[in-house]
């Protein structure tokens, strides 16, 4: 049913902002309710259709802005700004796309989504092997209620279309699927619910069971418990103890800026020998540029000297990481 004017606006504008932080995971969540736009635009009444067509011109105004900011950084709409620092960080198959000398094929794609997907398996709830358990359930339930698909497709269609990117990912669990996990999530709890004979369409009235069927509900809460609990005493712990000192980088790191906080405010030149020896020092500095460290990435001296015009109120250092409690007020030779 139409709901309030605002509603498209609202919509609008999350997916067209959403397309302006990650454009190519916001086109995968889109699709799906584009599909079913499409449908309402052939066979919806007038009211329905104008919602969808102020949903889609919101959508395109604000996601538009994404090409403006490639402008503005890259002199070109269309060129991407992951390719100034990897040029080989692109979408797509072949040579140029990835590290190898041939470039991303269908091989590749296949290992890196079948990795991710058995990583993410065991990370979405926590419970190994088990965490799919009340997906076919949650399937069959909705299986009649084609508003629910849309949001059933959003995260088979990201992993369709991440195919067709280079690397999987899952130090961190498939994250290129993240946006996508409320996908599995809601049909889980459909599944769930199903299983335990509870409602799942709004407004419909919750009927106690009686008798022997009263075990219905509450064994597949029991189960739930169990799962829930096995994944808080024998999965999450073991899990989040792989991501400590995750790439080398520890507290420890930061331990030598104590030295200088009395020359603060400062601008920190970091001369690293990898990325993550400077991703180690972020978490003093803020994006606003008002926290007593700045830290900027060596790029050159004709870099390093136009940050420190634009930073005139600031003590400038060079810092090495071969020499970590030592600050340089000039760059080494």
């Amino acid at each position: 049913q139409p709901g309030p004017r605002w509603w498209p606006v609202t919509a609008g504008l999350t997916l067209g902002v959403f397309a302006l932080s990650r454009p190519f995971t916001a086109l995968g969540v889109a699709l799906p309710f584009a599909v079913h736009g499409v449908i309402i635009l052939v066979r919806g009444g007038q009211e329905r259709r104008k919602q969808v067509l102020r949903i889609g011109m919101v959508t395109v105004l604000v996601a538009s802005l994404h090409f403006l900011w490639q402008y503005a950084v890259t002199g070109d709409p269309l060129m991407n700004p992951y390719t100034l620092w990897w040029s080989y960080d692109r979408l797509g198959f072949g040579p140029g796309h990835g590290v190898t000398p041939t470039g991303h094929d269908l091989q590749y794609a296949w290992w890196n989504t079948e990795h991710s997907l058995r990583v993410g398996l065991s990370d979405l709830f926590g419970w190994a092997r088990f965490s799919w358990i009340f997906l076919p359930f949650g399937l069959w339930a909705v299986r009649k209620k084609p508003l629910f698909w849309p949001l059933v497709m959003v995260f088979p269609v990201l992993v369709l279309i991440y195919l067709a990117y280079w690397v999987g990912a899952w130090v961190l669990g498939p994250r290129y699927y993240f946006e996508g996990l409320y996908s599995l999530t809601i049909t889980s709890a459909a599944g769930i619910a199903w299983l335990a004979g509870w409602p799942l369409s709004p407004g419909e009235k919750h009927r106690p069971k009686q008798g022997n069927r009263r075990w219905r509900p509450l064994s597949v809460t029991f189960v739930v418990v169990l799962l829930v609990c096995a994944n808080l005493l024998f999965y999450l712990p073991p899990r989040l103890q792989m991501l400590q000192g995750l790439y080398s980088i520890e507290r420890a790191d930061l331990a030598p800026l104590q030295y200088i906080e009395d020359e603060t405010p400062a601008l920190i030149i970091v001369h690293p020998r990898r990325w993550e020896d400077f991703g180690a020092l972020l978490e003093l500095y803020s994006p606003l540029h008002d926290s007593p460290f700045i830290f900027a990435y060596h790029r050159g001296p004709r870099s390093d000297q136009a940050l420190v015009e634009e930073f005139p109120e600031r003590t400038v250092f060079h810092y090495y990481l071969d020499d970590p409690y030592t600050f340089y007020r000039l760059p080494e030779e």
